[in-house]
C-alpha cells in the first residue's frame, strides 16, 4: 500500500496545503487538497473518497473534482457518514 500525503493542515500556502491522503493513487481519504496538488491525469485515476467529517479543509476540492472529471466515463464514489453525504449533496454539489 502507498500512502501519500498531499495535505496535512488547514490552511493553504504554498508550502501546506488542506487534508488530503492518496491511498495507492485511487482512494483519497478526504478531498481538501486534490485538485490543488494533482494533475488532471491523477484526478482522473481516482475511484473513491472517504471523507472524514465535513469541515471546508477536509472537503474543499470535492466540486472542483467533479467538475474537472465530469467529461471522463467512470464515476467516483464519494463514502462518509449518511449526515456528512446528505450535506456535501444539498450544500457542496448542488
Amino acid at each position: 500500500m502507498q500512502v501519500r500525503v498531499l495535505g496535512a493542515h488547514n490552511l493553504e500556502t504554498d508550502s501546506a496545503h488542506h487534508t488530503c491522503f492518496l491511498i495507492d493513487g485511487k482512494l483519497a481519504i478526504d478531498a481538501g487538497s486534490l485538485v490543488s496538488t494533482l494533475g488532471r491525469d491523477e484526478q482522473l485515476r481516482i475511484e473513491h473518497v472517504l471523507l472524514t467529517h465535513l469541515h471546508f479543509d477536509h472537503t474543499r476540492d470535492l466540486p472542483t473534482l467533479g467538475l474537472q472529471t465530469l467529461d471522463h466515463p467512470h464515476t467516483i464514489d464519494v463514502h462518509s457518514l449518511g449526515v456528512t453525504l446528505s450535506t456535501v449533496n444539498q450544500q457542496l454539489m448542488n
